[in-house]
């Protein structure tokens, strides 16, 4: 079974792979992989009925656009429109009205059609029925005063489709599934949905899992000995899409139902769902299967997160002194990075803006101070937040969602977490894991999958609030790992109760729901943070166009401004394979920065063309005026001007990094790109520079604290103490460190211990020093790298056109490797790059030079030089007692 979500979602990765490669290769979930060939005759079926849906419901959508625009009479469809608009959120323009109606008729009809338990239908008794159905559900929701008829066109198509020999077949397959039909027909029937709505498939066993669980938990937490057939209950799904999860809790009521027992008897269920066509679906579905609920669920069209009154009302319903019934908040609300729903209420509800409610931008009372807090505005965490509001009003209940696993550990949801642990007694995690972005790996190095086809985790959540607890809340975690299918199966064959828990402990300040080592938290806190150490920083220049603004030679910088500012904006495009961005950067203003810049200048100045680190070891060369929108889109000028105006070093540190072990550190003398160590959005790392130029001045970036502490504690003078950046560079180069806090440099920017001896401090500073100098080359290496190449360019051309490390050698071709790297160098990473492979890629498709072979040798020989050198701080540390033993404790 499929949930359709049509909400604003960047997670249509799956639709999109669909569309690009012009054909549908659709794997049926429900078919065993011992059976391929019925799995083949299975997916052609679904091919072949898609493509016939497509272009029927593209028929269907021209014809009730043609009506609506019919000068000479009103139509049926303008009336119907009107009604909705009405009574609806978001109000519908022809052309979306006829887009979504078009694919109501169609789907509808094919639904009938396979439900249906005859063999045969003839067309106009479906079609009538269609319309009986249409109209029953578009007078109940008063968008309908007359019976609707189907002009005779648009029943021509109708007829078209239940005539379709694939949908004949299709009614006859032994396991069709109509709503992943439906799924994978909206990812290709507008490509342009990606953007608007999100869709993906919930395993039936997933949500059966979710529905027993929560039975369990009413009767063993709640003490409701009925469970969900309680009448002392209210059940919402606040993001119903077709209707799946009320489809299988209608189910799960039907079992061992008494034949004396009345509908009348069972809780009050809400669904909501945004938009028309997943929402018609749900009620034409739910009307067709569970005529014994008929009178039992609610369902209404619109946006749960402005429902705020509406919610109110059915919560007080059943609301006594003497009896509070128990919320109930169930499903899979959306996922979108972007939100869409910029409700005012909802809004101030996540920034606490409404009386006596938590916010979910402060922790421990205090702002989160996080410069891009933007995650904290997705669809999903509205709808935690919608729940947790609900509870709280309820004042006893349960919450039960499959979301984004991001807020688990994400320091961006801290203040979320302890909101959360504030308002619940327990809270049951279920970590289904399968991170693409993050490159999560099972810790038996078992296959891990997601079970949707996108690429953040998800996990399934249960937040319990009682009605009387005297402990602080409780959080339970699992972690399940392994193939898609090994997890439908784990859901099938297990319950509740019989997953083996294991209690975490969340700490301030960042509320982890995992659990993290206290001790060592305890002993890492106690130091500085990077930031508290260096005065001003900031993250590297944003370009807008790095094809452009960046060159490997100042000659050819020269070339692109000539360029931007005298040739025909198509040209320039064309050459530099400029693409739109979503961003702030433009032709024209970055034409017009130039022009400012140069108007006292008939040359180009040469002050302006800088070196700047684009990744590690790479340096090239870009145009620097520091005006934000302009040649770059962010400069960065406040910083990045002291990398310019007088000889400096700066230091590169994550704020997280999210692969283990961490290995986000690098120096430079020059200005950087934001991409520097980093990949991965969200994981940019800033530079910290040594000295300040203001003024002609030169000046020290330590903060005064500390100036205060290392006077305090080594006797140094502050004007004497730039020698302490080497420190911390070697400090942040240790294996120790790093292993041992691994799971703090994960989360936030080191803190730097320093050492109780003044010898272990000057070690290191030299230490810090050789490291340094290696980073920038500013002493010639000495010895060999002992890479060879298997053959001499001068007698036959080397191509790198594959990587595969194998009997010791690295392979670039099917011919050709590299001999003499050790393991422990090719795999050598400083940040997200894996540095001896990211080199050899940016080589592909042409064939190497002397000069890059040379140049592939330093780099080798660097890589050996800095583990020396690591292992040498690691060995000096424990000379001085080891961790934490040789550093100063409070």
């Amino acid at each position: 079974m499929t949930q359709i979500l049509l909400r604003n979602s960047a997670i249509i990765i799956f639709s999109s792979f669909l569309i690009s490669r012009k054909k549908l290769e659709i794997v049926s979930l429900s078919m065993s992989p011992k059976q391929p060939t019925k799995q083949v005759e299975h997916s052609k079926v679904m091919n072949n009925i898609i493509k016939t849906l497509d272009g029927i419901t593209k028929n269907i959508k021209e014809l009730i656009s043609e009506e609506l625009t019919n000068a000479i009479k009103e139509s049926m469809f303008t009336s119907i429109r009107n009604q909705i608009n009405l009574n609806y959120d978001s109000k519908l323009t022809c052309e979306q009205f006829s887009d979504q109606f078009a694919q109501l008729i169609s789907l509808s009809c094919l639904y009938l059609y396979q439900s249906t338990k005859k063999r045969t239908y003839e067309q106009h008794t479906l079609i009538d029925t269609l319309q009986s159905k249409i109209t029953l559900f578009l007078k109940t929701y008063k968008y309908l005063n007359e019976d609707m008829v189907l002009p005779a066109s648009i029943r021509g198509e109708l007829g078209k489709l239940v005539n379709n020999d694939s949908v004949k077949d299709f009614k006859n397959l032994p396991n069709k599934d109509f709503n992943l039909l439906v799924e994978l027909f909206l990812s290709i029937y507008d490509p342009n949905l990606k953007f608007t709505k999100g869709l993906f498939y919930t395993p039936v066993s997933v949500v059966n899992f979710i529905i027993y669980s929560i039975d369990e938990i009413l009767k063993d937490i709640f003490g409701l000995k009925q469970g969900l057939r309680s009448k002392n209950i209210q059940i919402f799904d606040p993001a119903l899409g077709n209707g799946l999860f009320l489809d299988k809790l209608f189910a799960f009521l039907q079992e061992n139902l008494p034949t004396q027992e009345k509908p009348q008897e069972f809780p009050s269920i809400w669904g909501f769902e945004l938009l028309l066509v997943p929402f018609f679906l749900a009620d034409f579905h739910l009307r067709l299967s569970n005529t014994k609920f008929s009178n039992v669920w609610n369902l209404i069209l619109g946006n749960t997160l402005t429902k705020k009154d509406k919610l109110e009302d059915i919560l007080k319903n059943q609301h006594t002194e003497e009896k509070k019934p128990v919320a109930v908040i169930f499903g899979n609300p959306p996922y979108s990075g972007h939100s869409s729903s910029e409700t005012p209420w909802i809004s101030d509800l996540i920034h606490g803006r409404v009386e006596r409610e938590k916010s979910y931008f402060h922790v421990n009372g205090n702002p989160l101070m996080e410069k891009n807090p933007k995650w904290l505005n997705d669809d999903y965490v509205k709808f935690i937040r919608l729940g947790q509001w609900m509870i709280s009003k309820a004042g006893v209940g349960l919450l039960a969602f499959i979301t984004n696993h991001s807020f688990l550990d994400n320091p961006t949801f801290r203040g979320m977490r302890e909101s959360l642990l504030r308002e619940f007694s327990e809270i049951y995690i279920i970590d289904l894991h399968g991170n693409t972005r993050r490159k999560e790996k099972a810790p038996t190095r078992i296959r891990d999958e997601n079970i949707f086809d996108i690429q953040q985790g998800v996990c399934i959540t249960f937040f319990i609030k009682r009605l009387v607890y005297s402990h602080k809340c409780k959080v339970y975690r699992f972690d399940l790992w392994g193939t898609k299918e090994y997890k439908f199966n784990y859901f099938q064959n297990t319950s509740f109760s019989s997953i083996e828990w294991k209690e975490v402990t969340p700490f301030a300040p960042w509320y982890m729901f995992y659990n993290q080592h206290l001790d060592r938290w305890l002993e890492y806190s106690q130091w500085m943070k990077i930031t508290e150490i260096f005065s001003l920083y900031s993250v590297g220049i944003m370009t807008g166009q790095d094809k452009l603004t960046i060159q490997k030679t100042p000659d050819r910088v020269n070339q692109a401004v000539n360029d931007v500012l005298n040739c025909d904006k198509e040209e320039i495009e064309r050459k530099y394979n400029i693409k739109p961005v979503k961003r702030q950067w433009t032709l024209d203003k970055a034409r017009s920065d130039l022009i400012v810049t140069l108007k006292d200048n008939v040359d180009f100045p040469m002050r302006n063309i800088v070196p700047i680190l684009y990744r590690p070891f790479d340096i090239r060369y870009t145009f620097f005026t520091g005006q934000s929108r302009g040649f770059h889109e962010r400069p960065r000028g406040n910083i990045m001007q002291h990398m310019i105006k007088g000889s400096n070093l700066g230091l590169i540190v994550s704020r997280n990094s999210k692969p283990a072990p961490w290995r986000d550190v690098l120096v430079t003398k020059w200005i950087i790109e934001l991409g520097v160590i980093a990949t991965r959005p969200g994981n940019n790392a800033p530079l910290f520079p040594l000295y300040l130029y203001n003024q002609g001045e030169k000046e020290l970036n330590f903060t005064p604290t500390m100036k205060r502490f290392i006077f305090l504690n080594y006797q140094i003078d502050e004007n004497l103490i730039s020698p302490i950046f080497y420190y911390i560079y070697a400090l942040l180069h240790s294996g120790g460190y790093r292993k041992r806090y691994e799971e703090f440099l994960k989360i936030d920017f080191p803190h730097i211990p320093f050492p109780s001896s003044t010898h272990l401090l000057n070690s290191l500073i030299r230490l810090g020093k050789e490291l340094t100098d290696l980073h920038l080359r500013e002493k010639k290496e000495d010895g060999t790298s002992g890479v060879s190449f298997s053959s001499d360019i001068s007698t036959e051309p080397l191509e790198v056109k594959r990587l595969q490390y194998h009997d010791r050698k690295l392979y670039i071709s099917k011919n050709h490797y590299i001999t003499g790297i050790p393991k422990r160098v090719l795999d050598f990473h400083i940040g997200t790059y894996r540095l001896c492979y990211k080199w050899l890629k940016s080589t592909r498709k042409t064939q190497l030079t002397q000069d890059q072979i040379i140049q592939f040798k330093q780099l080798v020989k660097i890589i050996q030089g800095t583990i020396v050198c690591m292992d040498r701080i690691d060995q000096e540390i424990q000379k001085f007692g080891g961790w934490p033993c040789a550093f100063i404790s409070k």
